[in-house]
Protein backbone atom coordinates (compact mmCIF):
# COMPACT_ATOMS: atom_id res chain seq x y z
CA UNK A 1 0.00 0.00 0.00
CA UNK A 2 1.21 3.52 -0.48
CA UNK A 3 -0.13 6.85 0.38
CA UNK A 4 -2.86 8.20 -2.05
CA UNK A 5 -2.30 11.88 -2.07
CA UNK A 6 -2.05 13.53 -5.25
CA UNK A 7 -2.89 9.82 -7.12
CA UNK A 8 -5.79 10.87 -10.13
CA UNK A 9 -8.45 8.55 -10.98
CA UNK A 10 -10.14 9.11 -13.94
CA UNK A 11 -13.67 7.96 -14.70
CA UNK A 12 -14.49 7.68 -18.86
CA UNK A 13 -17.81 6.85 -19.92
CA UNK A 14 -19.67 7.12 -23.28
CA UNK A 15 -23.52 7.72 -22.59
CA UNK A 16 -26.20 9.00 -20.25
CA UNK A 17 -26.56 5.70 -17.95
CA UNK A 18 -22.84 5.48 -17.95
CA UNK A 19 -22.09 8.84 -16.27
CA UNK A 20 -24.38 8.08 -13.64
CA UNK A 21 -23.06 4.83 -12.87
CA UNK A 22 -19.60 6.27 -13.26
CA UNK A 23 -20.07 9.55 -11.46
CA UNK A 24 -21.90 6.98 -8.37
CA UNK A 25 -19.04 5.10 -7.98
CA UNK A 26 -16.73 7.92 -8.41
CA UNK A 27 -18.82 9.31 -5.34
CA UNK A 28 -18.48 6.17 -3.21
CA UNK A 29 -14.66 6.52 -4.00
CA UNK A 30 -14.85 10.28 -2.80
CA UNK A 31 -16.38 9.72 0.02
CA UNK A 32 -13.72 6.37 1.22
CA UNK A 33 -10.99 8.07 -0.13
CA UNK A 34 -10.99 12.24 0.09
CA UNK A 35 -7.65 12.11 -0.49
CA UNK A 36 -7.78 10.94 -4.19
CA UNK A 37 -7.98 13.24 -7.34
CA UNK A 38 -11.23 12.17 -9.23
CA UNK A 39 -12.39 13.20 -12.53
CA UNK A 40 -14.72 12.72 -15.17
CA UNK A 41 -14.09 11.99 -19.39
CA UNK A 42 -17.34 12.06 -20.60
CA UNK A 43 -17.11 10.81 -24.67
CA UNK A 44 -20.52 11.24 -25.96
CA UNK A 45 -22.39 14.09 -23.24
CA UNK A 46 -21.45 17.02 -21.74
CA UNK A 47 -20.75 15.33 -18.60
CA UNK A 48 -23.19 16.69 -16.06
CA UNK A 49 -23.79 13.80 -13.73
CA UNK A 50 -19.92 14.28 -13.31
CA UNK A 51 -20.65 18.24 -12.48
CA UNK A 52 -23.39 18.39 -10.67
CA UNK A 53 -21.95 15.48 -8.27
CA UNK A 54 -18.84 17.89 -7.83
CA UNK A 55 -15.91 16.66 -9.88
CA UNK A 56 -14.29 18.27 -12.66
CA UNK A 57 -14.73 16.90 -15.62
CA UNK A 58 -11.58 17.28 -18.28
CA UNK A 59 -13.26 17.55 -21.36
CA UNK A 60 -17.07 17.50 -22.44
CA UNK A 61 -18.22 15.51 -25.23
CA UNK A 62 -21.31 16.03 -27.43
CA UNK A 63 -24.13 13.59 -28.08
CA UNK A 64 -24.11 12.88 -32.13
CA UNK A 65 -26.88 12.14 -34.01
CA UNK A 66 -27.51 8.74 -33.63
CA UNK A 67 -27.96 9.36 -30.07
CA UNK A 68 -24.67 7.38 -29.47
CA UNK A 69 -25.43 4.35 -31.65
CA UNK A 70 -23.63 4.75 -34.73
CA UNK A 71 -23.65 0.95 -35.58
CA UNK A 72 -27.27 -0.04 -34.76
CA UNK A 73 -27.98 1.42 -38.15
CA UNK A 74 -26.36 2.85 -41.72
CA UNK A 75 -28.25 6.10 -41.54
CA UNK A 76 -26.29 6.51 -38.44
CA UNK A 77 -23.27 5.25 -39.38
CA UNK A 78 -23.55 8.37 -42.17
CA UNK A 79 -25.02 10.82 -39.80
CA UNK A 80 -22.35 10.24 -37.25
CA UNK A 81 -19.58 10.57 -39.83
CA UNK A 82 -18.95 14.16 -39.02
CA UNK A 83 -18.14 13.31 -35.73
CA UNK A 84 -15.49 11.03 -36.22
CA UNK A 85 -13.06 14.19 -35.49
CA UNK A 86 -14.52 14.44 -32.14
CA UNK A 87 -13.83 11.29 -31.06
CA UNK A 88 -9.78 11.73 -32.38
CA UNK A 89 -9.72 14.64 -30.44
CA UNK A 90 -11.14 12.84 -27.07
CA UNK A 91 -8.05 10.21 -28.08
CA UNK A 92 -5.88 13.14 -28.67
CA UNK A 93 -6.82 14.88 -25.75
CA UNK A 94 -6.55 11.59 -23.58
CA UNK A 95 -3.15 11.15 -24.94
CA UNK A 96 -1.67 14.54 -23.29
CA UNK A 97 -2.93 13.58 -19.88
CA UNK A 98 -1.45 10.69 -19.98
CA UNK A 99 1.38 11.46 -17.59
CA UNK A 100 -1.59 12.83 -15.09
CA UNK A 101 -4.14 10.22 -14.99
CA UNK A 102 -2.52 7.43 -12.78
CA UNK A 103 -5.55 5.09 -12.63
CA UNK A 104 -8.34 5.11 -15.72
CA UNK A 105 -11.50 3.38 -14.71
CA UNK A 106 -14.12 2.94 -18.06
CA UNK A 107 -17.89 2.72 -17.67
CA UNK A 108 -19.05 1.86 -20.58
CA UNK A 109 -18.88 -0.23 -23.80
CA UNK A 110 -15.51 -2.35 -25.90
CA UNK A 111 -15.03 0.54 -28.29
CA UNK A 112 -13.99 3.34 -25.00
CA UNK A 113 -11.85 0.58 -22.92
CA UNK A 114 -10.05 0.37 -26.36
CA UNK A 115 -9.42 4.28 -26.92
CA UNK A 116 -8.33 4.81 -22.87
CA UNK A 117 -5.80 1.40 -22.98
CA UNK A 118 -4.45 3.19 -26.64
CA UNK A 119 -4.61 6.73 -25.61
CA UNK A 120 -3.37 6.33 -21.66
CA UNK A 121 -1.14 3.27 -21.92
CA UNK A 122 -2.54 2.35 -18.78
CA UNK A 123 -4.14 -0.89 -17.35
CA UNK A 124 -8.06 0.25 -16.77
CA UNK A 125 -10.69 -1.50 -14.93
CA UNK A 126 -13.58 -2.05 -16.97
CA UNK A 127 -17.37 -1.95 -15.91
CA UNK A 128 -18.92 -3.51 -18.75
CA UNK A 129 -22.63 -1.98 -18.73
CA UNK A 130 -23.16 -2.42 -22.35
CA UNK A 131 -23.39 -6.30 -22.62
CA UNK A 132 -25.34 -9.00 -20.55
CA UNK A 133 -25.32 -13.13 -21.13
CA UNK A 134 -29.14 -12.39 -20.36
CA UNK A 135 -29.24 -10.68 -23.80
CA UNK A 136 -26.82 -12.50 -25.56
CA UNK A 137 -22.74 -13.26 -25.19
CA UNK A 138 -20.03 -11.44 -25.97
CA UNK A 139 -18.95 -11.85 -29.78
CA UNK A 140 -15.68 -14.06 -29.78
CA UNK A 141 -14.04 -11.06 -31.63
CA UNK A 142 -14.81 -9.15 -28.15
CA UNK A 143 -13.83 -11.95 -25.86
CA UNK A 144 -10.33 -11.86 -27.28
CA UNK A 145 -9.56 -8.51 -26.97
CA UNK A 146 -10.79 -8.81 -23.45
CA UNK A 147 -8.40 -11.79 -23.01
CA UNK A 148 -5.52 -9.84 -24.52
CA UNK A 149 -6.24 -6.16 -22.86
CA UNK A 150 -4.49 -6.16 -19.66
CA UNK A 151 -7.60 -5.17 -18.03
CA UNK A 152 -10.07 -5.99 -14.92
CA UNK A 153 -13.88 -6.89 -16.50
CA UNK A 154 -16.52 -5.54 -13.80
CA UNK A 155 -19.92 -7.16 -15.15
CA UNK A 156 -23.29 -5.63 -14.63
CA UNK A 157 -24.76 -9.25 -13.27
CA UNK A 158 -23.04 -12.94 -12.75
CA UNK A 159 -24.53 -14.27 -14.98
CA UNK A 160 -22.08 -12.51 -17.59
CA UNK A 161 -19.29 -12.83 -14.36
CA UNK A 162 -19.58 -16.76 -14.80
CA UNK A 163 -19.38 -16.82 -18.76
CA UNK A 164 -16.87 -14.54 -19.13
CA UNK A 165 -14.45 -16.62 -16.58
CA UNK A 166 -15.71 -19.96 -18.42
CA UNK A 167 -14.10 -17.93 -21.44
CA UNK A 168 -10.34 -16.52 -19.77
CA UNK A 169 -11.07 -13.34 -19.22
CA UNK A 170 -10.27 -11.56 -16.06
CA UNK A 171 -13.81 -10.92 -14.57
CA UNK A 172 -15.93 -10.39 -11.31
CA UNK A 173 -19.39 -9.14 -10.47
CA UNK A 174 -19.75 -6.61 -7.91
CA UNK A 175 -23.15 -5.24 -8.18
CA UNK A 176 -25.47 -3.09 -10.02
CA UNK A 177 -23.77 0.68 -9.90
CA UNK A 178 -27.00 1.85 -11.90
CA UNK A 179 -29.41 1.05 -8.49
CA UNK A 180 -27.30 2.67 -6.39
CA UNK A 181 -28.52 6.25 -5.31
CA UNK A 182 -32.29 5.98 -6.31
CA UNK A 183 -33.72 7.68 -3.68
CA UNK A 184 -37.52 9.53 -4.20
CA UNK A 185 -38.13 12.53 -2.75
CA UNK A 186 -41.37 12.52 -2.09
CA UNK A 187 -42.95 14.27 -4.72
CA UNK A 188 -46.54 14.60 -4.87
CA UNK A 189 -47.72 12.77 -8.31
CA UNK A 190 -51.31 12.00 -8.17
CA UNK A 191 -53.77 9.57 -6.85
CA UNK A 192 -52.88 5.69 -7.36
CA UNK A 193 -52.44 3.82 -9.70
CA UNK A 194 -50.00 5.82 -11.18
CA UNK A 195 -48.53 5.00 -14.61
CA UNK A 196 -45.14 5.95 -14.90
CA UNK A 197 -43.82 7.65 -18.77
CA UNK A 198 -39.82 7.26 -19.48
CA UNK A 199 -39.93 8.85 -22.91
CA UNK A 200 -35.46 8.54 -22.83
CA UNK A 201 -33.17 11.03 -22.84
CA UNK A 202 -31.73 11.94 -26.21
CA UNK A 203 -32.88 13.54 -28.81
CA UNK A 204 -35.78 11.05 -30.15
CA UNK A 205 -37.09 11.21 -26.40
CA UNK A 206 -39.50 14.35 -28.30
CA UNK A 207 -40.58 12.16 -31.01
CA UNK A 208 -40.93 9.27 -28.41
CA UNK A 209 -42.75 11.09 -25.70
CA UNK A 210 -45.80 11.97 -28.59
CA UNK A 211 -46.24 8.39 -29.37
CA UNK A 212 -46.34 7.51 -25.78
CA UNK A 213 -49.04 10.23 -25.21
CA UNK A 214 -51.25 8.40 -28.00
CA UNK A 215 -51.32 5.43 -25.89
CA UNK A 216 -52.75 7.68 -22.60
CA UNK A 217 -55.37 9.40 -25.47
CA UNK A 218 -56.17 5.77 -25.62
CA UNK A 219 -56.38 4.83 -21.93
CA UNK A 220 -59.94 4.50 -20.89
CA UNK A 221 -58.94 3.33 -17.10
CA UNK A 222 -58.83 6.13 -14.77
CA UNK A 223 -55.01 6.43 -13.56
CA UNK A 224 -52.74 9.39 -13.07
CA UNK A 225 -49.61 10.03 -15.56
CA UNK A 226 -45.93 11.54 -14.58
CA UNK A 227 -43.28 11.61 -16.89
CA UNK A 228 -39.94 11.26 -15.53
CA UNK A 229 -37.96 14.25 -17.37
CA UNK A 230 -34.13 14.65 -17.91
CA UNK A 231 -32.12 17.44 -18.04
CA UNK A 232 -31.11 16.34 -21.18
CA UNK A 233 -35.06 17.29 -22.46
CA UNK A 234 -36.62 21.05 -22.70
CA UNK A 235 -40.06 21.28 -21.67
CA UNK A 236 -40.59 24.39 -24.04
CA UNK A 237 -39.58 22.47 -26.91
CA UNK A 238 -42.25 19.26 -25.81
CA UNK A 239 -44.95 21.84 -25.43
CA UNK A 240 -44.47 23.48 -29.01
CA UNK A 241 -44.24 19.83 -30.44
CA UNK A 242 -47.44 18.19 -28.54
CA UNK A 243 -49.48 21.39 -29.71
CA UNK A 244 -50.80 19.85 -33.49
CA UNK A 245 -51.72 16.55 -31.52
CA UNK A 246 -54.07 19.03 -28.89
CA UNK A 247 -52.17 18.46 -25.50
CA UNK A 248 -51.69 22.21 -23.93
CA UNK A 249 -49.03 23.28 -21.04
CA UNK A 250 -50.33 24.38 -18.14
CA UNK A 251 -48.61 24.80 -15.13
CA UNK A 252 -46.00 22.09 -15.55
CA UNK A 253 -48.99 19.62 -16.60
CA UNK A 254 -49.80 18.43 -20.45
CA UNK A 255 -53.72 18.67 -20.72
CA UNK A 256 -55.85 17.15 -23.04
CA UNK A 257 -60.02 16.66 -22.87
CA UNK A 258 -60.07 14.70 -19.45
CA UNK A 259 -56.37 13.43 -19.47
CA UNK A 260 -53.36 15.43 -17.46
CA UNK A 261 -49.37 14.38 -17.41
CA UNK A 262 -47.23 15.66 -14.52
CA UNK A 263 -44.02 16.73 -16.33
CA UNK A 264 -41.47 16.26 -13.54
CA UNK A 265 -37.82 17.59 -13.67
CA UNK A 266 -35.51 16.23 -11.41
CA UNK A 267 -37.94 13.48 -10.07
CA UNK A 268 -37.12 10.08 -11.62
CA UNK A 269 -36.73 8.40 -8.18
CA UNK A 270 -40.30 8.92 -6.92
CA UNK A 271 -42.05 8.32 -10.60
CA UNK A 272 -40.11 4.75 -10.79
CA UNK A 273 -41.11 4.11 -7.32
CA UNK A 274 -44.26 5.08 -7.17
CA UNK A 275 -45.78 4.11 -10.32
CA UNK A 276 -47.81 0.57 -10.65
CA UNK A 277 -46.66 0.35 -14.64
CA UNK A 278 -44.56 2.40 -16.71
CA UNK A 279 -44.71 2.97 -20.11
CA UNK A 280 -41.04 3.03 -21.20
CA UNK A 281 -38.98 3.85 -24.51
CA UNK A 282 -35.53 4.39 -22.41
CA UNK A 283 -32.01 2.79 -21.89
CA UNK A 284 -30.83 2.42 -18.72
CA UNK A 285 -34.06 4.07 -17.09
CA UNK A 286 -36.13 1.30 -18.43
CA UNK A 287 -33.30 -1.11 -16.44
CA UNK A 288 -33.38 1.11 -12.76
CA UNK A 289 -37.45 0.98 -13.26
CA UNK A 290 -37.94 -2.59 -13.31
CA UNK A 291 -34.95 -3.13 -10.45
CA UNK A 292 -36.97 -0.94 -8.39
CA UNK A 293 -39.89 -3.61 -9.15
CA UNK A 294 -41.61 -1.64 -11.75
CA UNK A 295 -42.89 -3.24 -14.51
CA UNK A 296 -42.48 -1.49 -17.89
CA UNK A 297 -43.99 -2.32 -21.39
CA UNK A 298 -42.16 -0.41 -24.42
CA UNK A 299 -42.62 -0.63 -27.84
CA UNK A 300 -40.92 0.37 -30.76
CA UNK A 301 -40.27 4.17 -31.78
CA UNK A 302 -37.89 6.76 -33.57
CA UNK A 303 -34.33 6.79 -33.44
CA UNK A 304 -31.14 4.04 -33.04
CA UNK A 305 -32.26 3.05 -29.46
CA UNK A 306 -35.72 2.46 -29.83
CA UNK A 307 -35.34 0.41 -32.63
CA UNK A 308 -37.59 -3.16 -32.28
CA UNK A 309 -34.59 -4.86 -32.18
CA UNK A 310 -32.92 -3.07 -29.50
CA UNK A 311 -36.13 -3.15 -27.37
CA UNK A 312 -36.48 -6.52 -27.93
CA UNK A 313 -32.96 -7.21 -26.59
CA UNK A 314 -34.10 -5.10 -23.70
CA UNK A 315 -36.63 -7.68 -23.30
CA UNK A 316 -34.13 -10.57 -23.38
CA UNK A 317 -31.99 -8.37 -20.77
CA UNK A 318 -34.76 -7.93 -18.53
CA UNK A 319 -36.50 -11.21 -18.70
CA UNK A 320 -40.12 -10.92 -18.10
CA UNK A 321 -40.03 -7.10 -16.26
CA UNK A 322 -40.25 -6.30 -19.48
CA UNK A 323 -43.04 -6.35 -22.04
CA UNK A 324 -42.12 -5.09 -26.02
CA UNK A 325 -45.28 -4.64 -27.21
CA UNK A 326 -45.84 -5.25 -31.30
CA UNK A 327 -48.90 -3.35 -31.66
CA UNK A 328 -48.54 0.18 -30.25
CA UNK A 329 -50.45 2.34 -29.74
CA UNK A 330 -53.38 -0.24 -29.16
CA UNK A 331 -51.64 -3.17 -27.77
CA UNK A 332 -49.50 -1.24 -25.38
CA UNK A 333 -53.23 0.50 -24.13
CA UNK A 334 -54.37 -3.57 -24.00
CA UNK A 335 -51.02 -4.05 -21.74
CA UNK A 336 -51.80 -1.71 -19.46
CA UNK A 337 -54.69 -2.08 -18.71
CA UNK A 338 -54.61 -5.58 -17.69
CA UNK A 339 -51.55 -4.70 -15.59
CA UNK A 340 -53.09 -2.09 -14.19
CA UNK A 341 -56.26 -4.29 -13.26
CA UNK A 342 -53.98 -7.17 -11.68
CA UNK A 343 -51.34 -6.67 -9.36
CA UNK A 344 -50.44 -9.66 -8.29
CA UNK A 345 -48.96 -10.42 -12.22
CA UNK A 346 -47.65 -6.60 -11.46
CA UNK A 347 -45.84 -7.81 -8.40
CA UNK A 348 -44.83 -11.37 -9.80
CA UNK A 349 -42.90 -9.07 -12.85
CA UNK A 350 -41.75 -6.44 -10.33
CA UNK A 351 -39.70 -9.26 -9.15
CA UNK A 352 -38.41 -10.79 -12.07
CA UNK A 353 -36.76 -7.35 -12.71
CA UNK A 354 -35.26 -6.54 -9.01
CA UNK A 355 -33.63 -9.95 -9.21
CA UNK A 356 -32.22 -9.36 -12.67
CA UNK A 357 -30.86 -5.60 -12.09
CA UNK A 358 -29.74 -7.13 -8.24
CA UNK A 359 -29.82 -4.96 -5.01
CA UNK A 360 -28.42 -1.33 -4.71
CA UNK A 361 -24.35 -1.17 -3.18
CA UNK A 362 -22.38 -2.02 -6.35
CA UNK A 363 -20.91 1.50 -6.35
CA UNK A 364 -19.80 1.17 -2.90
CA UNK A 365 -18.73 -2.27 -3.97
CA UNK A 366 -17.22 -1.34 -6.40
CA UNK A 367 -15.17 1.73 -5.19
CA UNK A 368 -13.81 -0.44 -2.43
CA UNK A 369 -12.46 -2.86 -5.45
CA UNK A 370 -10.56 -0.08 -6.95
CA UNK A 371 -9.03 0.94 -3.75
CA UNK A 372 -7.58 -2.42 -3.32
CA UNK A 373 -6.56 -2.99 -7.36
CA UNK A 374 -5.02 0.69 -7.02
CA UNK A 375 -2.83 -0.07 -4.38
CA UNK A 376 -4.22 3.20 -2.51
CA UNK A 377 -3.41 3.90 1.33
CA UNK A 378 -5.96 3.79 4.26
CA UNK A 379 -7.07 6.88 5.36
CA UNK A 380 -5.48 5.98 8.72
CA UNK A 381 -1.89 5.41 6.78
CA UNK A 382 -2.56 8.71 4.53
CA UNK A 383 -3.00 10.82 8.13
CA UNK A 384 0.02 8.97 9.67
Amino acid sequence: MRGDAGLHVCFLSNGYGEDKAAAAIASKLREIRPSVEVTGAPLVTPGDEFSNSGFDVLMRGEVPPSGGFPLKSFKGFVCDTPFIPNYCRYYRQLRRLRSRIDFPVVVGDLALLMIAYYALRKKPVFVDLAKSSYKGPHLRMEESILRKLPCKVITRDQCTSDYLRSRRVDAIFLGNPMMDGLIPKGIELGNEPIVGILPGSRAEAYENLRKILLVIERTSQDASFACALPGSLSLDRIASMVRADGWALDGGMLRKDSRSVSMVYDGFPDVIARSQVIIGLAGSANEQAVGMGTPVISFAGTGAQTTAKRMEGQQRLLGESVKFVRNAPDGVVDELSCLLSDPEECARRGRIGIQRMGPPGGSEAIARFLIEIFGLAPASQIAA
